[in-house]
């Protein structure tokens, strides 16, 4: 669907995600991500988590299944990232401002806080891991290489075990951050 309604406001299709079976729409000042119950649900724990954390991520605004899916409305932190400013300021001053690097470094340094108030724990950041670089799914497509892999993973593992595995989001950029936080 191109456009839904859910509490009597509209939102329009901006991603659909195959991986999750799951999508997400945009109303006013709104994001809506709607979808498999399951994986709703995993993302929602994920996003009260990281809320309780004090991440600087979008406020949720409700919660709810409709025709079987499950659902979830997050504020919109905007439509400015600082990728755009500091895009904007190069073409104008030939240089990113130093007040709206400061204001980026500030988001950074909060989601940096939070991640090392909120380690992981090692059980968990363990099978993560496994699921994050895709172990298994890189043994059956190589299996001549399963257990050179297997390998390497363990390796990898005792030299990351002095780091606190934490919360981490691989599409921290720029282009994905507002000055109230970070965006999905």
């Amino acid at each position: 669907m191109k456009t839904i309604a859910i509490n009597d406001r509209c939102y329009e299709l901006i991603c659909q995600r195959t991986s999750s079976r799951s999508a997400i729409y945009r109303g006013i000042n709104r994001y809506l991500r709607i979808g498999d119950p399951a994986s709703i649900a995993h993302e929602l724990a994920i996003h009260k988590r990281l809320a309780r954390g004090g991440f600087p991520i979008a406020p949720l605004l409700g919660e709810g299944v409709v025709d079987g899916h499950a659902y979830f409305i997050e504020a919109d932190l905007g439509t400015i990232v600082f990728g755009d400013c500091f895009n904007d300021e190069i073409a104008k001053r030939g240089a990113v401002d130093e007040v709206s690097f400061l204001a980026y470094l500030d988001v950074v340094q909060a989601w940096t806080h939070a991640q090392l108030r909120h380690p992981l724990a090692d059980e968990a950041a363990a099978d993560d891991f496994v699921r994050i670089i895709r172990l298994p799914q890189c043994q059956r497509s190589l299996p001549e290489l399963a257990s050179a892999s297997e390998e390497a993973f363990a390796k990898a593992m005792v030299r990351l075990r002095d780091f606190p595995m934490v919360w981490t989001h691989g599409d921290f950029h720029s282009y994905n951050v507002c000055a109230s936080g970070y965006r999905c």
